[in-house]
């Protein structure tokens, strides 16, 4: 028995070795026999992108706030709500996707000048290495096995078919077909039949030369490299700028430029190489500036850290950009004859040509910046010979037409300032640049002309004080990584200048916008161009405005009627526009749901929805609806009360309670049932109102000694003795639960706090109440799990304790004869925040001891919602605002 056992037990491990030799035998067949994945990607394409790890590059970029940005854009909308999907979804921390998903891709985009259009395709190939042994199996096994009757989605829409030239998948929806097949290592999808023939070829990398294979591999192993069309990404760049535009047809129509990319929330890098020519017959005018190596601007050494931007101009002399430019500049249809004209005037008024005005004495250094508390800029010119530049000056001085006044003395400084003739000022309006009177100083070899006194005297004051921009921690993080040679030279602060290639309102600029200060650097070197980007984002504060928002409404809405889905996850937020036009925005795709009245509704969102109904709809004529997330009415709804609706309905639990003009209260339960409940002389002006557990509900019948009714489940337990107010109260009272035990408050107009245990049998209020409170009360209090909170009309805040204690805040600025006051419970430790709008377009957030939260207070009006807009698991504030928009925040 025991060799027996023995026996099948070596049989059994001799069959787990042989497996797992063969497994390692055809994983370790499958690295080795492998193919490159340029070899599939055919060389005529308009754009391609490489990544080394696919998870590496993409995963981050979910996170993104940029990538709310772009898809906040009309075009991308229908990408996403699968993106916000993915966002949110557990499956980013799994370990084992992270790993399958660590695989190289290269995808090519095919088309017309790189648009993407109808007549575009793509190629994509996704290197799987090893885990190609599930596609050459699948491969082998697919067409054996009959899954065309299977369940799954994908599996319905996957077919395997053969022809005379190859075998391939197929996935095919009524909106895409793709085409894929397996290539030894190497998966391949294209949406063009004949391109992924022309891919599976795998020979298509002879077309490319070492240097550019090498060109494409190298990069950091997160970064996402695009290779172009250099022209047309060239043009793309310089779009709106006639003169750096002209410097695209320096480039050939088949060379190819090399993007590196790599993007976070605080920094954004980009680097382009464009490939130029340098030979006369085609770099024209360019060619003597794209013949010098770029060097290092000696301005930038000057300039001190109250700096705020800069741009210089490091390209040649003053000659050499005037022969480049001038003929691309779009004003001067002739500029031989223009020159011709400027230096006939020249030598009239000031008795010299054009020539030894500027170039005779003019460096190839040349800049303008802005410098803290000041709104003129400052030029600067880089000065090759001094006494060129006081010969000059003294002519011009000496003539009649140039006013000299040097009387200003200013921070220990004498400033001359000049008067420019009208043709002068001409000339220099060409190139935009307004200086009709300016001062200037000399200094450090340079001259610098502003039309601010206080530029110029902070530029000298700060000249020699040691703080160098250089060291200035700001201009450090952006020019990291940067190289310092430069033949254009960039610093920008968003706040101060907006560069060109953020003047555009392409969703790029919109992204880059994000980043608030960066530095940009055009070198030339080896027969190209590089251009290098790092900008650095720089947030005031934690709060922002979610992209994609505000959303504009036709019509004005009722911060009443603003709701969201119930639950830890709102999916949906709902709002009625002009009384009678129920909206509703799906916050993962921003796509907007419509449904019309002929009456006027109120809204209120289910607190417990049931089948798959998360909206109560209610009309001024007694019409009930409960809708879905697409506003259609589910199961036996709408329902006819045949009576009047005066006030809001409550939603408590499952249910609805609604309450009629006729003083008649009705529960209306998800399956259309109906319990009504009739208190004789119910006069009803405010919404009912709820417990958070939804097993009771209150109601305040208005009068001169008014009563609230309280009720748990369908029965009023205090029908005989209700609790009566000794006074006039407006809007609703509130229920409190603290522990086992509930309490009901309200506060009457004039300020008299009431509290009673709900299940008081005398209808006695608790001990030290009623309280009386300074100011008079147009809204009423709202209850947290410990606390009653009020607003008085002087915008002072009340927080209520059971023992009678107050605390108060002032909101400031502000009365609150409208004001309203809203509770939600903080997904960071679960306590109770109080919001609260007084008569203004403000809301301000509040903890629970009256403590201003961070980030507040913010633009909105009325009661805020709360739901996670953009996916990352951490909910935005949303609210209506006085100018009929929809607004959300980000908070942090």
């Amino acid at each position: 028995m025991k060799n027996l056992l023995a026996r099948i037990f070596l049989s059994i491990i001799t069959v787990i070795i042989t497996i797992l030799v063969l497994v390692t035998a055809a994983l370790a067949y499958c690295a080795f026999d492998r193919k490159s994945a340029l070899s599939s990607i055919p060389r005529n394409y308009s754009i391609y992108l490489h990544t080394d790890s696919a998870f590496d590059t993409v995963n981050p970029l979910f996170d993104l706030q940029a990538a709310d940005v772009f898809l906040s854009a009309p075009e991308y909308s229908s990408l996403r709500k699968s993106f916000m999907d993915f966002r949110s979804s557990d499956l980013r921390d799994n370990k084992f996707v992270r790993f399958a998903a660590s695989r190289q891709v290269d995808f090519a985009l095919y088309g017309e000048g790189a648009n993407i259009g109808r007549d575009s395709h793509f190629v994509a190939v996704l290197n799987l290495g090893f885990f190609s042994i599930a596609t050459r199996v699948g491969s082998y096994m697919y067409p054996k096995l009959n899954l065309s009757d299977s369940q799954n989605e994908f599996l319905k829409n996957l077919s395997y078919e053969t022809n005379e030239q190859t075998s391939y998948f197929v996935y095919k929806t009524p909106e895409l077909t793709i085409y894929l097949k397996s290539v030894k290592n190497l998966l391949i999808a294209s949406d063009s039949f004949e391109h992924l023939i022309t891919a599976s070829l795998v020979e298509n990398d002879t077309a490319y030369t070492p240097a550019q294979k090498k060109l494409f591999r190298s990069g950091k192993k997160s970064e996402l490299r695009i290779v172009a069309d250099a022209s047309s990404l060239m043009h793309s760049v310089t779009d709106g700028n006639p003169i750096l535009s002209s410097m695209s047809n320096l480039i050939s129509s088949d060379s190819l430029s090399v993007i590196s990319f790599n993007i976070n929330d605080s920094d954004v890098y980009l680097k382009c190489r464009l490939p130029v020519s340098t030979d006369m017959n085609e770099a024209g005018t360019f060619a003597p500036i794209l013949a010098k190596k770029s060097t290092v601007p000696s301005i930038i050494t000057r300039f001190s850290d109250i700096t705020q931007y800069y741009t210089v101009l490091n390209a040649g002399s003053l000659s050499e950009l005037k022969d480049a430019v001038l003929p691309f500049i779009p004003d001067i249809k002739n500029p031989e004859e223009y020159w011709k004209n400027c230096d006939d005037w020249c030598k009239t008024l000031l008795s010299m040509d054009l020539n030894e005005f500027l170039f005779s004495w003019m460096g190839d250094e040349f800049a303008v910046f802005g410098i803290e508390n000041q709104n003129d800029p400052v030029f600067a010119i880089q000065i090759k010979d001094e006494k060129a530049r006081q010969s000059v000056f003294n002519k011009l001085l000496s003539s009649i037409l140039i006013k000299d006044d040097n009387s200003l003395i200013l921070g220990g400084v004498r400033l001359s300032k000049l008067e420019f003739p009208a043709f002068l000022n001409w000339m220099l309006g060409i190139v935009g640049i307004n200086m009709p009177s300016p001062y200037f100083i000399v200094l450090d070899g340079n001259i610098y002309f502003s039309e601010s006194a206080e530029c110029l005297s902070a530029v000298y004051t700060n000249a020699h004080s040691g703080k160098s921009l250089i060291k200035n921690k700001t201009y450090s993080e952006v020019s990291k990584d940067l190289k310092n040679d430069t033949s254009i030279s960039l610093f920008y602060n968003l706040e101060r200048s907006v560069p060109f290639f953020l003047r555009s309102n392409e969703s790029l600029s919109k992204v880059l916008k994000l980043y608030t200060m960066g530095r940009f650097d055009v070198r030339v070197e080896n027969d190209s161009i590089e251009m290098n980007l790092h900008a650095c984002a720089r947030k005031s504060g934690s709060l922002y405005s979610v992209p994609g928002f505000p959303i504009s409404l036709n019509e004005k809405s009722s911060p009443s009627n603003f709701q969201v889905d119930s639950g830890k996850n709102p999916k949906h937020v709902y709002w009625v526009e002009g009384g009678t036009s129920l909206k509703a925005l799906d916050v993962a795709s921003m796509q907007i749901a419509s449904k019309d009245d002929s009456d006027k509704i109120e809204i209120v969102a289910s607190s417990k929805p049931k089948n798959g109904g998360l909206l109560w709809s209610v009309s001024s004529h007694g019409i009930i609806s409960l809708l879905n997330s697409s506003l259609e009415s589910v199961g036996r709804f709408p329902l006819m009360l045949g009576e009047n609706i005066v006030c809001r309905p409550c939603s408590v639990g499952e249910n609805l309670v609604v309450v009629s003009d006729l003083g008649n209260v009705f529960i209306v339960k998800p399956d259309s049932s109906l319990v009504t409940i009739e208190i004789p002389g119910l006069s009803v002006k405010s919404e009912p109102v709820s417990l958070s557990d939804g097993k009771a509900f209150a109601i305040y019948s208005k009068g001169f000694l008014g009563k609230i009714y309280y009720f748990e489940g369908e029965k009023c337990l205090n029908l005989e003795n209700p609790f009566e107010i000794p006074g006039i109260a407006l809007g609703s009272p509130a229920i409190l639960k603290n522990g086992s035990k509930i309490y009901v408050g309200i506060i009457t107009q004039a300020g008299e706090m009431n509290i009673w245990r709900a299940d008081s049998k005398d209808g006695e209020q608790i001990e030290g109440f009623p309280i009386r409170l300074g100011g008079v009360f147009m809204t009423n209090v709202v209850a947290s799990e410990k606390y009653f909170y009020a607003l008085s009309t002087d915008a002072l805040l009340y927080r209520i304790s059971l023992d009678g204690s107050i605390l108060t805040v002032q909101i400031p600025n502000s009365t609150a004869r409208h004001g309203f006051i809203c509770l939600r419970d903080t997904e960071i430790n679960g306590r109770e925040s109080v919001f609260v709008c007084a008569d203004a377009n403000v809301i301000y957030g509040f903890n629970e001891n009256l403590e201003l939260l961070s980030g507040y207070p913010l633009t909105g009006w009325g009661k805020p919602v709360f739901a996670d807009v953009n996916g990352d698991k951490v909910s935005e504030c949303l609210a209506l605002t006085i100018d009929k928009k929809l607004i959300a925040w980000k908070v942090r």
